[in-house]
């Protein structure tokens, strides 16, 4: 961070493009968000995927929506 310079800080937005980039590579071929992979990548991104800026915690339980249920122990 510089002086005087207190949006310097980049490091979330980076973190960002870094995550949009890796699905933007596997996601080109999409017409439409209206499909079974778009609706499972959002309900990975905001129901099982830990995110650094909410301490390791998902958006929905943050949120204070706990799903119950069994989980196979494997990660994608």
């Amino acid at each position: 961070m510089g002086v005087g310079k207190p949006h310097a800080n980049n490091n979330r937005i980076e973190r960002l493009n870094g995550t949009l980039r890796e699905r933007v590579k596997v996601q080109r071929g999409w017409k439409s968000m209206k499909t079974p992979i778009a609706e499972g990548a959002r309900i990975h991104y905001n129901f099982v995927k830990p995110h650094q800026a909410l301490e390791g915690q998902t958006p929905a339980r943050r949120a204070g929506l706990v799903v119950e249920g069994k989980t196979s122990g494997s990660r994608c």
